[in-house]
């Protein structure tokens, strides 16, 4: 989240994950049960009345939309200051194109809420290549030595480098 006076923009960023599941298979999934069902539905009714300035929403409005999606349009909204939403894409080489699922969702989510003026929707993507000293960081095991050398990396090195950036206004 980037929030300011004058505005706040929510900003989801992947770069390798697989999409996330749709609000329909989230809501029907559940490790908890009844009671965890009963409390996604709650959460999903939070999230669409924070969304709700545009028009009144129900639970099938986006049932086809990936929750991870609803849920950060729904974290811009909460400030209140003007909105704004930003799915940042990593792509490079060798990782699966999310290009047209990202757009599908930001689209659809977009005309659900009725195309609203006041809420810019935007992919941007950046075009990265990972550096050989990122290679080495992925090999090893996730644990706290790890987690204390990519700290250093970070501060240290370049783990990537960025070869460019696309960014898309979704209408």
């Amino acid at each position: 989240m980037v929030c300011t006076e004058s505005g706040c923009m929510a900003v989801e960023a992947k770069w390798t994950e697989p999409a996330y599941e749709t609000v329909g298979d989230w809501l029907t999934r559940s490790s908890k049960g009844a009671k965890g069902k009963r409390n996604r539905q709650d959460v999903l009714s939070g999230w669409l009345s924070l969304l709700e300035p545009t028009r009144t929403l129900t639970i099938d409005d986006v049932k086809g939309i990936t929750y991870q999606t609803v849920h950060r349009a729904a974290s811009a909204c909460r400030i209140g200051t003007p909105p704004q939403f930003s799915y940042l894409q990593f792509v490079s080489d060798g990782v699966v194109s999310m290009h047209q699922k990202r757009l599908a969702d930001l689209h659809t989510l977009r005309a659900v809420l009725g195309n609203p003026k006041s809420f810019p929707f935007r992919l941007i993507e950046v075009d990265i290549e990972p550096t050989a000293e990122f290679g080495q960081l992925a090999q090893l095991p996730k644990d706290r030595d790890t987690a204390s050398k990519v700290k250093e990396a970070l501060v240290a090195r370049s783990l990537f480098h960025f070869r460019g950036m696309q960014i898309h206004d979704v209408p």
